[in-house]
């Protein structure tokens, strides 16, 4: 997912970047599926 942090009072970029978002299950202590919801929440962000 990329991102872009924009500065209101200077009316600029002040950051950008990109990262991975992981969902982890902490009981089977292992990457688990994001969760429908979730998902649909962050391609609604990118679109």
């Amino acid at each position: 997912m990329r991102y872009r942090i924009v500065s209101e009072r200077l009316d600029r970029v002040a950051a950008e970047g990109e990262g991975r978002i992981v969902s982890f299950d902490y009981d089977a202590g292992a990457k688990a599926p994001l969760p429908p919801e979730i998902r649909a929440a962050l391609l609604a962000l990118s679109s």
